[in-house]
């Protein structure tokens, strides 16, 4: 009996990690900066994710948040991860990284962005980003 009902927790467990196929994920990331993106029909991958952040470590915060934009990611075991670049001019860059993990209709993670300016030592900052699936 022991047996019959710790494998019918593992089961639902591993149902549990698993994201909505199709689906499209809305949500916030730190102090409410969007983040968005799509589960592909078999749901194997994140697909159009966009997510806003703004580094204000090195004095460089602005007014609004950058916006990144990553390729496909993959989802193995209901977790995902992948980075986006983005470069100002010559002297400004900004890697955003993301790792985030699926409970059905909530996906939960942490993006992190490191900011490099030429003349300032390079900073990173990272936030929590909770989304769901609409």
């Amino acid at each position: 009996m022991t047996a019959f009902l710790l494998g019918a927790g593992a089961a639902a467990g591993a149902a549990s990690n698993r994201p909505v196929k199709s689906a499209h994920y809305k949500g916030t990331v730190g102090p409410g900066w969007a983040i968005s993106f799509r589960v592909s029909a078999d749901g194997k991958s994140v697909e159009r994710l966009v997510a806003a952040f703004d580094v204000g470590c090195n004095g460089a915060a602005g007014s609004s948040p950058s916006t990144f934009h990553f390729g496909a990611l993959a989802i193995r075991d209901g977790r995902f991860s992948g980075r986006a670049r983005d470069a100002f001019g010559k002297k400004v860059s900004e890697v955003l990284r993301i790792t985030g993990r699926f409970a059905g209709r909530m996906a939960t993670g942490k993006v992190s962005d490191t900011s490099n300016i030429t003349s300032l030592p390079s900073c990173t900052e990272s936030s929590a980003f909770t989304a769901t699936a609409r």
